[in-house]
């Protein structure tokens, strides 16, 4: 496919050329045998002229190929339908070219807004401050909170304000269902707790779907739309959707520790192992309880968490377990983890993450 579909625009393009050349009596058109105006000419010219713009752009690996091959598509197909008994055959061509620039072209769409969403959240981070993390800080803190932040080495480095991440891994819709590979990225705003992770999802060959989860002002957003067109889920600003984002950025805090430090989390202790943590934002409190390895690894994470979307939406335990851990940019993180349901039936194992990026942006 790499191959083929520059070759498939250039080609299709090109034979446009032969309208032209009929309308104004260039050479001998046997294969176009209805007579064709100048003006419908000039728009077959036309229309080859987008095409090899869409080859040049798809070429130089820019996402507009993909527009002005819908555009293409459109004015190409118009063209067969007044020249049908003579050019009916383009409209495979033109269906070929649709299955595949139709999706990317939703793709690009769906990553412009990412990329909007993304520089009005760091915008709102303030990257002025530059607070160094001493061991005073942490003495307010529950002895267990202490011995992670020193464990994953944030004293005597800056609070984090952005953080950007890259992740993969595999995951299911459903229990029983199939292991679906993903990929996503996630920026987070740590100065105002905020996230969004966008990530692609295979399916099976040429099927997948995008979802962007958004967290912001206290407000959470879950949008899935498959090959980047279709919406299977839009929900937003509900209670459901509001707390499980909170519930989520309160969980992730294990990539970048130093928010523990945040006028927003308090913290509790619970035993020699666990810690309850509240995160407070606009409208709403939510907790979780944190599990430590003896070390100071931040083992787990465990809470209550709406199991579905809509307002039947039940409670379900939700837990993080944490499997292997990196260093990055000389702080040490969880790297890998599973996500599960514990659900009345059974155990729901539904997320496989690894982090394998993360780069501090303040």
């Amino acid at each position: 496919m790499k191959y083929l579909l520059p070759v498939l625009i250039i080609i299709h393009g090109l034979i446009h050329l032969l309208g032209f050349a009929k309308a104004f009596q260039i050479g001998k058109i046997t294969q176009l045998t209805h007579e064709i105006s100048k003006p419908a000419g000039i728009l077959w010219l036309l229309t080859a002229m987008i095409f090899t713009g869409a080859f040049v752009f798809l070429f130089l690996k820019n996402d507009l190929w993909s527009l002005l091959c819908l555009a293409g598509i459109a004015l190409s197909q118009v063209l067969i339908i007044f020249s049908w008994q003579d050019a009916k055959f383009g409209t495979i061509a033109n269906l070929i070219l649709l299955v595949v620039a139709l999706p990317l072209f939703g793709l690009r769409q769906f990553n412009r807004k990412i990329k909007e969403e993304q520089q009005v959240l760091l915008s709102a981070a303030s990257t002025k401050e530059e607070m160094m993390i001493t061991e005073a800080d942490l003495k307010p803190l529950p002895p267990l909170v202490q011995q992670w932040l020193r464990h994953s080495g944030v004293v005597g480095k800056p609070m984090a304000t952005t953080i950007f991440l890259k992740q993969k891994g595999s995951m299911k819709l459903k229990p029983g269902g199939e292991w679906m590979d993903f990929s996503a990225t996630q920026y987070f705003n740590t100065v105002q707790p905020a996230f969004i992770w966008d990530t692609r999802v295979e399916m099976m060959p040429l099927i997948f779907f995008n979802g962007r989860d958004k967290f912001e002002n206290g407000k959470g957003e879950m949008l899935i739309k498959m090959l980047s067109l279709v919406n299977m889920v839009n929900e937003k600003d509900n209670t459901q959707v509001n707390t499980g984002s909170a519930l989520r950025y309160l969980a992730e805090m294990s990539w970048f520790p130093s928010a523990a430090l945040r006028h927003y989390v308090s913290w509790e202790q619970v035993d020699s192992l666990r810690v309850k943590a509240t995160l407070q934002v606009p409208g709403q409190d939510v907790e979780g309880v944190f599990t430590f390895s003896p070390n100071g690894d931040l083992a787990a994470f465990e809470t209550e968490r709406y199991y579905g979307g809509g307002t039947t939406a039940k409670k379900e335990r939700w837990q993080i377990t944490n499997t292997a851990y990196k260093v990055f940019n000389g702080i040490r993180i969880p790297s890998q983890s599973s996500v599960t349901w514990k659900l009345k039936e059974g155990d729901f194992e539904w997320l496989k993450l690894e982090v394998n990026e993360v780069r501090g942006m303040n």
